[in-house]
């Protein structure tokens, strides 16, 4: 019975890393078209420094969000 609980939860920490991973790469690719299309506006319009600045800070914040939940969805799988 131990042996297969320690089987179970090997593949429980390999699927939770394998969710973490994919979702990171899910939270990169929408990053990196988010910072595209911030520099396409920025490029077409000159946008003034302190829309500028609330839009990166925007960006930033829902980038450590969705960090920060996939590390603790991952941490909460893990266990």
């Amino acid at each position: 019975m131990e042996k297969i609980r320690k089987i179970i939860h090997n593949y429980r920490i390999k699927e939770s890393n394998f969710i973490l991973f994919k979702s990171i790469i899910h939270i990169a690719i929408i990053a990196i078209s988010i910072l595209l299309i911030i520099i396409l506006l920025e490029y077409t319009f000159y946008l003034k420094p302190d829309i500028r600045t609330a839009l990166y800070h925007i960006y930033l914040f829902l980038i450590s969000t969705s960090l920060l939940y996939s590390v603790l969805l991952w941490l909460i799988h893990n266990k």
